[in-house]
């Protein structure tokens, strides 16, 4: 079910990977060999322990698999402290906690620890210091002690953080977990950002609807091995297989096909992605 199809251009390489948990009665991963497509927005998908979030936690480099390997397309990854640190310039991580992540007293010390860590003349830190506080909004809560910021906030200033260091690759932890609706749209506008800048994301999530209408690419899991893989209509349109998995199709995806059933799609008209797509796709039909 693997689609034998590779992209061209990847970013990065996951080769027969496996991981086992310390005291772990299963593998987390079984034999995974996944690209990671440069310039997409990616999503992760599948049951919970089916190896999402393991796969960020390799790709980061905060766990060694036990055999395979991952690299990038210039470099293998080794697991000395100055590749790790070279990598992970390369390469950010956003916690599904940011609490995990918080590291300083106030916003602005938090966002620059990562570029006093590369040692930075000081004007330069001040300078990339300035253009994250404006890009993520953040100047008016700049001197705010980390403690009194809301989730939302403290989300938004570890993904200022990871961005401070400019990665080619974002991954992303279940962003938006524990976030309300409002939260959410402001973060997958900040995202959209990050990505028009020229960022690649992978993003982790059971959020079907989400992937749906965010994702270019996706990659379906099961336990600890990839089952499935291509651009989002090309996955969905497996619907069996994604039952059979337990993970189904979007609302969205549901709502269209019974349309479908009852009023014919006609021109061929592809699913709607978006509630604005599939009311243009409606009036397109009854007019």
């Amino acid at each position: 079910m693997v689609d034998n199809n590779r992209m061209n251009s990847w970013l990065l390489k996951f080769e027969d990977v496996y991981f086992t948990y310390p005291n772990g009665q299963q593998p987390a991963l079984k034999g995974l060999t996944l690209s990671i497509p440069t310039g997409k927005k990616c999503v992760l998908l599948g049951q919970n322990g089916c190896g999402k979030s393991t796969i960020l936690f390799l790709a980061d480099g905060l766990y060694k698999p036990q055999q395979g390997f991952i690299r990038s397309s210039t470099r293998r990854l080794k697991y000395d402290r100055n590749t790790l640190n070279q990598w992970r310039q390369k390469i950010g991580l956003a916690f599904q906690d940011p609490e995990q992540q918080l590291v300083a007293g106030t916003v602005a010390e938090d966002i620059s620890y990562g570029l006093h860590n590369l040692q930075l003349p000081p004007r330069e830190i001040e300078r990339i210091l300035k253009q994250i506080l404006a890009d993520f909004e953040l100047a008016e809560l700049a001197d705010r002690p980390l403690h009194h910021l809301s989730l939302g906030q403290k989300r938004r200033v570890a993904l200022a953080g990871v961005m401070a260091l400019k990665p080619e690759l974002l991954l992303l932890d279940e962003p938006t977990a524990y976030l309300d609706s409002v939260q959410i749209r402001n973060l997958m506008v900040e995202l959209e950002r990050i990505h028009a800048a020229g960022t690649t994301i992978l993003m982790a999530t059971h959020d079907l609807n989400l992937a749906y209408e965010w994702a270019d690419w996706l990659f379906v899991l099961h336990q600890g091995q990839l089952v499935m893989e291509g651009e989002v209509q090309d996955v969905f349109v497996q619907r069996e297989v994604l039952e059979e998995l337990q993970i189904g199709v979007p609302l969205l995806w549901e709502v269209w096909e019974a349309l479908s059933t009852s009023i014919g799609r006609e021109n061929n008209l592809p699913f709607p992605k978006t509630v604005s797509q599939l009311r243009k796709r409606l009036l397109s039909i009854v007019s």
